[in-house]
């Protein structure tokens, strides 16, 4: 039998001048996640060194890397409302479908929203969670409206049918309570398709009147409804993680 001998990499009679410790790299992503440049430093590695040391190095190295390139990528979660949400990221871009994730939720499901849920709230909803502080507060302007291409063939004022859609409870202030007058449905989107068949009249955002082809019942009859951000405090970011 044989015995196995480590092939050695020798320089200048011996091993004490080899030359391998890694002291940084930098991946770059040219046309090719794989192409790499490494950058290394000199050190002088006393003993016996040997190309399985240095295969296992290069090998540990690479895996290092690797995990960093395909390691997740962390996305802000932001709970935003519906209405704000087609406003604040779709028209504007105030916010990173990149970089966020999003969860639209109703008025009444803010209410009950978990303390770990999300990291940014944006909301019209009457929300007051202790977990958050608000930051900012702006106001939605908004007007019953109705279709520009269409005539009215129903005069009926169509509210959302969640409970605590602040756009439900100033359009009930306006009817004075008047429930024979309303029509509730659960759905933002199917509000805004009976308005533009002439089914309805609601009150909404006016970024609306430009996208979906919209007017005013009457001009100078105008609405503000007050929205906030809120961003989860460092104390209930610091029990989540604890807990």
């Amino acid at each position: 039998m044989v015995a196995e001998t480590e092939p050695k990499i020798v320089a200048n009679g011996y091993y004490n001048d080899i030359l391998l410790k890694v002291a940084s790299f930098k991946v770059i992503h040219a046309h090719s996640p794989s192409f790499l440049v490494t950058q290394y430093t000199r050190m002088k590695l006393p003993g016996k060194l040997c190309t399985r040391a240095y295969a296992q190095t290069v090998t540990q190295l690479t895996d290092d890397i690797r995990q960093q390139m395909h390691a997740p990528v962390h996305k802000r979660r932001i709970a935003m409302s519906k209405l704000l949400f087609d406003l604040l990221v779709i028209q504007q871009g105030e916010y990173s479908l990149a970089h966020d994730t999003f969860a639209l939720l109703t008025s009444t499901e803010f209410l009950d929203l978990p303390q770990d849920a999300a990291e940014l709230v944006v909301t019209y909803a009457n929300f007051a969670h202790t977990g958050y502080q608000q930051i900012a507060r702006a106001f939605l302007p908004a007007s019953f409206l109705i279709s520009a291409n269409r005539p009215l063939e129903a005069h009926r004022f169509l509210i959302n049918s969640d409970q605590h859609c602040p756009f439900r409870a100033q359009t009930l202030r306006y009817l004075h309570q008047d429930l024979s007058q309303v029509q509730e449905i659960d759905s933002w989107d199917s509000i805004i398709h009976l308005i533009q068949a002439g089914q309805g009249i609601a009150l909404l955002p006016d970024y609306l009147m430009a996208r979906d082809d919209l007017m005013r019942t009457t001009p100078h009859q105008r609405f503000k409804i007050p929205y906030a951000t809120f961003v989860r405090s460092a104390s209930s970011l610091y029990e989540s993680v604890t807990t």
